[in-house]
């Protein structure tokens, strides 16, 4: 039996994964004309993504699993922390922004901490929105954390799909 709570989850995460398909379906006559010719962008498109842990790449060794996707007008990005390591101090993201970014939580709890220190607790089901070059980082919860971030513009420091993603302070110095 689904407790009313689960039931509420569910049906809220269905809902917003019916937006984010919206937002992704791009016509191919709103393209038409356009002078772009980045191979990450899937113009004219219908896509179904699979949110699931196939396909990750490991960003973060034994940590850190992602995968993105690219729409014409947004980036799109499954992130996986392993149970017990989202509070470690290396998978923090270093302090970073862009463009708006829309979020859900599917499993386990985060922070969101702003440059001024502010901490934004989020629980499973959650949808968070920050807004654009709003400085921030992060922690994923000792449990399994999983989330799907929504980003527009498209992050230009993401590579191609099917590449190892970008994570803001791996493989670079963090202050």
């Amino acid at each position: 039996m689904v407790s009313s709570v689960n039931k509420a989850v569910v049906g809220r995460t269905f809902g917003l994964l019916l937006l984010l398909v919206a937002a992704m379906v791009v016509s191919a006559d709103s393209w038409a004309g356009g002078d772009v010719d980045d191979p990450r962008l899937h113009p004219g498109e219908v896509r179904i993504l699979k949110l699931d842990n196939s396909d990750l790449k490991e960003i973060i060794s034994d940590t850190l699993f992602m995968k993105h996707w690219f729409g014409t007008d947004v980036s799109v990005a499954y992130f996986r922390f392993m149970e017990g390591k989202g509070t470690d101090k290396g998978s923090m993201p270093a302090m970073h922004q862009h463009g708006e970014e829309w979020a859900i939580q599917l499993k386990g709890t985060s922070q969101v901490i702003e440059e001024d220190g502010t901490v934004h607790e989020i629980a499973q089901g959650d949808v968070f929105i920050i807004s654009p070059r709003i400085l921030h980082t992060g922690t994923f919860g000792d449990e399994e954390n999983v989330i799907l971030g929504v980003i527009t513009p498209p992050r230009e420091d993401y590579p191609a799909e099917g590449v190892k993603s970008y994570y803001p302070g791996v493989g670079e110095d963090k202050e």
